[in-house]
């Protein structure tokens, strides 16, 4: 109740007492030269951050979202690009081929973290059910950040990653109007929805309209 009202938006993520009371203490307590001192020391776990195989996707998460509450009570607050790829980044070998398609997805920037790891947990079974060989996983380190590089990955198909992403995106989008408007969408199972291929990016070409499947670029080239 001491606090100032300024102050409290910087608390709100707390989950509980003790953690409230460590980082009041973390943000008032000390001189300029340890929190300084502090500042720079979470700077340095931004960037060494990184999800073990064994700690998971949701643990990870949660360890994130606290050092991301820290560098916003001390003023070093994070853009929301740059939480979103470096959280992408930090995920453990399990998660190379689907991080790698993500962080070049439209519309993840934007997203707030939470949003972000929701749309994840709809790749965990997928995610926890490879067995990459550790040869594959090596041969991930050197594809290019260039979305044409992953034709020939082989664990995930590339098509139904994307498809996973847009129902995901798509899911969210329905959740949000809901609690705006109060109205759910129904939707005739008797009726066939239409897909707009429009906006479909190939992997093979990069040009939309089509899917890889159907892409004859790699025809043409033979």
């Amino acid at each position: 109740m001491a606090l100032l009202e300024d102050h409290l938006a910087k608390f709100h993520k707390m989950t509980d007492a003790k953690e409230m009371w460590d980082a009041i203490k973390s943000k008032f307590g000390g001189n300029d030269e340890s929190k300084k001192m502090h500042k720079y020391i979470l700077k340095q776990q931004f960037e060494g951050f990184s999800v073990s195989n064994s700690e998971g996707l949701h643990k990870g998460y949660d360890r994130f979202q606290c050092l991301l509450s820290q560098l916003e009570i001390h003023g070093v607050g994070v853009s929301t690009k740059d939480a979103n790829q470096k959280f992408l980044r930090s995920l453990s070998s399990a998660w190379s081929q689907v991080s790698l398609i993500m962080r070049t997805k439209p519309g993840v920037d934007s997203l707030s973290i939470d949003d972000l790891y929701n749309n994840l947990r709809v790749f965990e079974n997928d995610v926890k059910g490879s067995t990459a060989s550790s040869s594959s996983m090596q041969n991930v380190a050197f594809i290019s950040e260039n979305t044409s590089s992953t034709n020939d990955l082989d664990e995930f198909d590339l098509e139904e990653i994307d498809l996973k992403w847009q129902v995901a995106m798509i899911s969210m989008r329905m959740k949000k109007f809901y609690k705006k408007t109060g109205r759910k969408l129904q939707f005739d199972a008797k009726e066939p929805v239409g897909f707009d291929k429009t906006k479909v990016e190939c992997y093979n070409c990069q040009k939309t309209g089509h899917f890889a499947r159907d892409c004859r670029t790699k025809e043409i080239k033979k």
